[in-house]
């Protein structure tokens, strides 16, 4: 079986956030509600997906990652990882709605990452996570 994970986000009452991993066999076996158990005094703000993807450093990218990535050969930017419906455009003109993970620019257009780049490698070896929306604020 795919190793389904999620990152849970818990805010503290004093600003602090917390994340916790856990894996669908981890909340199959109630790990999360043991977990959950010793926290007080706090508020679960997310529960992200894991992608399936790690990034140049083999840090796992999860929903809500900020990732930073080469754009135009020498640019660096931030994009933010999303899941959801992107819509495609075929080469035939065809418009296709995907689900899928997906990187979202600031100005909200939707890209999937490439496998073959105009650097001739695969987009996930020139992104590095450098946070998530809960910590970059």
């Amino acid at each position: 079986m795919e190793n389904i994970k999620f990152r849970y986000a818990f805010r503290t009452i004093d600003g602090r956030m917390l994340f916790y991993f856990f894996s669908i066999n981890d909340i199959e076996n109630g790990r999360l509600q043991e977990a959950s158990l010793g926290l007080h005094d706090v508020t679960l703000i997310a529960r992200d997906m894991y992608s399936h993807q790690t990034d140049m450093k083999m840090q796992e990218i999860y929903e809500n990652d900020i990732l930073e990535i080469e754009e135009d050969g020498s640019k660096i930017i931030n994009v933010v990882c999303k899941f959801g419906i992107a819509t495609r455009v075929m080469e035939s003109g065809l418009e296709v709605d995907i689900p899928s993970f997906y990187l979202e620019k600031s100005d909200g257009f939707k890209s999937f990452p490439i496998v073959r780049n105009w650097q001739f490698t695969h987009d996930l070896n020139i992104i590095n996570v450098i946070g998530n929306i809960y910590e970059m604020k």
